[in-house]
């Protein structure tokens, strides 16, 4: 089971969404190009068709944690991230560890963009009690992620792998599908929440379950025509809060439909 945001969604619909989410963007991009609004981002993301490239960390010093939790050359083994509990501010305390497959345990792995690379200044968070730096886009994820009453499995690519050993890199790189496909869910961090993303997940959470009986038309519902008069009474505000969304950094990058597959 996936989930995005406050919806889920089994793994079977997972392509669809992405193709649908590739669609919108689409729509975004051209039909409603010319709303006039401030909200509308003055520039279009990359091309989402652009090439998977791992990140590059080779200027960073060895980091402490990857010296006792080792993965062995030719296995299939990961680490994993547990989380410790904490409020929201808290500092963020994990313990890293190691699994002997994907399949030895259950996780969750976290999608999101990295937003840059750590540097000297920016957070750091406690690991298997060595400091270590990660960008700020994923200090806010594990903030927004991590429970305040129980500890949390993840798996993320910025601190799973160790970033320093290119030889670690590049066979991590190829089992990334896998390591996906077999987390219990995918946590999608989109970045902070705002008053168009809040408004956008709350319509689509409120229709998600929109269905009819085996046979009948859909459009002839009473559900349906509830909804159908709902969008259509507010179709420029939906879409310029979608155009909003999709123009976040996480659904321009062609990772986005390799992780999703």
């Amino acid at each position: 089971m996936n989930e995005i945001g406050k919806l889920k969604f089994d793994d079977a619909d997972v392509e669809a969404i992405t193709e649908n989410i590739r669609r919108m963007h689409y729509l975004a991009i051209t039909k409603y190009d010319d709303i006039d609004t401030d909200m509308k981002p003055k520039t279009y993301p990359k091309d989402p068709l652009e090439p998977l490239e791992p990140p590059q960390l080779d200027n960073y010093e060895p980091r402490a944690p990857y010296d006792h939790v080792v993965l062995q050359e030719g296995s299939l083994e990961i680490r994993v991230l547990d989380v410790a509990p904490g409020k929201r501010g808290d500092s963020v305390r994990c313990h890293l560890f190691t699994a002997s497959s994907v399949r030895e345990i259950d996780y969750e792995a976290l999608s999101y963009v990295w937003g840059g690379e750590p540097c000297k200044g920016g957070p750091e968070i406690s690991v298997n009690d060595c400091s270590m730096p990660i960008t700020p886009n994923l200090h806010a994820s594990l903030q927004s992620l991590r429970h305040s009453d129980r500890s949390r499995l993840l798996w993320i690519d910025a601190i799973c792998i160790d970033q320093t050993n290119a030889n670690e890199r590049k066979a991590q790189l190829l089992m990334m599908g896998d390591i996906y496909r077999s987390s219990k869910r995918v946590r999608i961090y989109l970045g902070e929440a705002d008053e168009e993303s809040d408004y956008l997940l709350t319509v689509l959470e409120q229709h998600q379950d929109l269905e009819s009986p085996i046979g009948t038309d859909i459009r002839k519902t009473k559900s349906w025509a509830t909804t159908l008069k709902y969008l259509q009474a507010n179709e420029d505000r939906i879409m310029r809060s979608l155009i909003v969304l999709i123009h976040r950094p996480w659904f321009s990058r062609m990772w986005v439909y390799q992780v999703s597959k």
